[in-house]
């Protein structure tokens, strides 16, 4: 089952229960995100493009968080709890270090390279960046 599959079926689940509005208020946000953007480009809806936009969603929610920590911060936080469930598990450090050391790259570029063309996504870009140039130093 794809990822977008997958969310429209939890969508229709929290949608029976009154109690998980805010999570079904924000996977019809992201249905309606991914299916504009299919439209708009002509292209499918992968996998990818789900994390992609949950990222999104959970960045802008953060940044909400960040600026307004009063009203509405709980609605928040229930939805960014529900978009995290839909994104892969990030690489660790110790892992990030694993992949580097085999992967023996010369430079800073080589290695975001490498991170980005075998594991797209599933890593923080923040903390690949500084497990490189550990390594590299």
């Amino acid at each position: 089952m794809s990822l977008f599959n997958e969310v429209q079926t939890r969508r229709q689940v929290l949608r029976k229960d009154p109690s998980q509005l805010a999570g079904f208020n924000i996977l019809t946000l992201l249905v309606g995100e991914l299916e504009t953007a299919s439209k708009r480009d002509g292209s499918e809806i992968t996998d990818d493009k789900v994390v992609a936009v949950a990222k999104k969603l959970i960045k802008s929610n953060d940044e909400t968080l960040r600026l307004k920590a009063g009203a509405g911060a709980e609605k928040l936080v229930v939805e960014n709890e529900v978009l995290r469930t839909l994104l892969p598990q990030e690489l660790s450090e110790d892992q990030l270090l694993k992949i580097l050391a085999e992967a023996k790259p010369g430079n800073i570029g080589e290695a975001m390279k490498h991170l980005n063309g075998q594991y797209a996504g599933q890593f923080d870009k923040g903390l690949a960046s500084r497990v490189a140039k550990q390594f590299l130093s």
